[in-house]
């Protein structure tokens, strides 16, 4: 699987954010236990924010969540649209 797509991010002051990231996912899988295979393309759009909680002098850590607002149970590929995200932030 590979996605590519751009992605934004807006912080609120120095503990909280606001975060969209588009991405065109291009799958290419073999199942295994069913013997089959299957090459998908599937576009997601994720929004959502979470909090940054400093570590030093640069250095902040995002946890947050996003949200699949493409979803679609009946034709997506994955099992949800709800994604926990943790993360390293360096600013320079």
């Amino acid at each position: 699987m590979l996605g590519i797509g751009p992605f934004a991010n807006y912080y609120f002051g120095r503990s909280f954010y606001a975060s969209g990231l588009f991405q065109h996912y291009f799958v290419n899988m073999k199942d295994k236990t069913f013997n089959g295979t299957a090459n998908v393309n599937e576009n997601a759009l994720y929004l959502g924010g979470g909090y940054m909680q400093r570590l030093g002098e640069r250095t902040y850590m995002q946890i947050g969540a996003m949200y699949n607002v493409l979803y679609n149970s009946n034709t997506s590929i994955f099992g949800g649209g709800f994604v926990p995200n943790v993360g390293i932030v360096y600013g320079l």
